[in-house]
């Protein structure tokens, strides 16, 4: 390599990637170079966090819509299911395969699938859970995995 440019790409502090240049036919690069190229940086960052905001605005109108279509079923008739109408929305809202309610089945730490939405839907209702030791792990949205290696 005979000469080299990186350029981060940042908002606000944030950094979202680089940009590298190496070898340049002329020579070694110069400032009107490294001018250019940070010129194109802020302008691919600016570009990226507009991409960003779109993405949350699209998500919250999803939110408020899906959020409208629950109550508006539920305060149309007394004959919904409220657990129905929030898994089948909720895996929408995630694009989830499947989306699930799970309760107290009313024994001792007893809990059983009362609705769920998705794939495997049909089998999973109805079944009831037997209590064991989980791991939480929080990223972002949280997941639930067994501590252990045995099925459920």
């Amino acid at each position: 390599m005979d000469s080299f440019l990186g350029v981060p790409i940042t908002i606000d502090s944030e950094t979202f990637g680089n940009l590298y240049l190496t070898n340049r036919a002329g020579g070694p690069f110069t400032s009107d170079d490294e001018e250019l190229v940070t010129t194109l940086a802020a302008t691919a960052a600016i570009a990226i966090s507009n991409a960003r905001l779109y993405g949350d605005a699209c998500r919250a109108q999803r939110l408020s819509e899906t959020l409208n279509d629950v109550t508006a079923a539920l305060l149309s008739s007394p004959h919904h299911d409220a657990f129905s109408i929030v898994t089948r929305h909720l895996a929408s809202l995630t694009d989830a395969d499947m989306a699930s309610v799970i309760v107290s089945d009313g024994k001792e730490n007893g809990l059983r699938v009362q609705d769920a939405w998705g794939t495997g839907a049909g089998l999973a209702e109805g079944t009831a859970l037997r209590p064991r030791p989980m791991t939480v792990l929080f990223r972002g949205p949280w997941t639930v995995s067994p501590a252990s290696g045995q099925d459920r």
